[in-house]
């Protein structure tokens, strides 16, 4: 009985020269406890520290290695609606004085990739299903809907996060140069068609570009393309084959491909082909 005691109390002993090391001395380091490890920006997460009495809790919420906001009292338990990316958290701990910090914590993102459905072709009678006539326009949007046979068509983020943009290629296999893509205005990272100039009139359409089969157009002093026919208030070559036309003067029924990526907005991305028939061209 007598030994068990005394080992009671070196257990005692070892517990309060623990509780004194935590309160007073040097400082330290505290764990972070969090209640997830992963999460999709806009979901809660709590960060939990271990309780010491008196003590004052701090936390500082970054957001690009900056502390956007500091939380500081009793509470050690804290609560935290993501609201941007990346994220973390840092939390110190103050005991009569003496400063306790915790490592920065930054859960890992989860977030899917955007998905892409077979784009949606303007115009009555257009799909992906009919030979594209060589030089004649087509416009394209990946906005997403349902067609008229419920159908996906376009973009969807599982996530339901902001997504663009980032590449549409198209090529023929008969033309050795990728065919002209264009948007309105031409600009770089503009991805849409209509608005005061070009093809569409009224509000420009998102998401959106328009291409000539076969057409890889040179482009002019300011870097807009030239295109196989005018549009109105814009003053592109009428001609349907010009020498600016980088594509063969004539061709068979020809494949082609369109390939097309996005991202979200937090850089998941996304790369998807489709496969179209051009019609034979002959110019003249």
């Amino acid at each position: 009985m007598r030994k068990l005691n005394i080992l009671i109390l070196f257990i005692a002993l070892g517990v309060l020269a623990g509780c004194a090391m935590v309160g007073g001395g040097g400082g330290g380091e505290v764990v972070i406890i969090p209640s997830v490890l992963s999460l999709h920006p806009g979901g809660e997460i709590t960060i939990t520290v271990p309780w010491y009495e008196g003590a004052t809790y701090q936390f500082e919420v970054l957001k690009d290695g900056n502390v956007e906001y500091t939380l500081q009292g009793t509470e050690r338990v804290r609560t935290f609606k993501v609201r941007w990316w990346p994220w973390s958290v840092r939390v110190t701990v103050f005991i009569d004085g003496v400063v306790y910090g915790t490592d920065l914590f930054a859960p890992t993102i989860e977030n899917e990739s955007p998905i892409i459905y077979l784009p949606t072709l303007i115009g009555e009678g257009h799909d992906f299903g009919t030979e594209f006539e060589p030089l004649a326009s087509y416009i394209c949007h990946l906005n997403f809907r349902l067609d008229a046979w419920g159908v996906r068509r376009g973009v969807l983020d599982p996530d339901g996060d902001d997504w663009h943009i980032v590449s549409v290629t198209i090529q023929e296999k008969e033309n050795a140069h990728e065919t002209t893509v264009v948007t309105w205005p031409y600009q770089e990272g503009v991805w849409c068609v209509g608005g005061q100039n070009g093809y569409a009139r009224g509000d420009p359409l998102e998401n959106a570009f328009e291409f000539f089969p076969t057409w890889s157009g040179d482009v002019d002093a300011n870097g807009t393309p030239y295109l196989p026919r005018s549009r109105s208030g814009w003053a592109y070559d009428p001609l349907h084959c010009a020498e600016r036309n980088l594509a063969p003067s004539t061709s068979p029924k020809q494949k082609a491909t369109m390939t097309i990526v996005v991202e979200d907005q937090y850089g998941a991305k996304t790369r998807a082909v489709f496969t179209f028939w051009v019609a034979r061209k002959a110019c003249t």
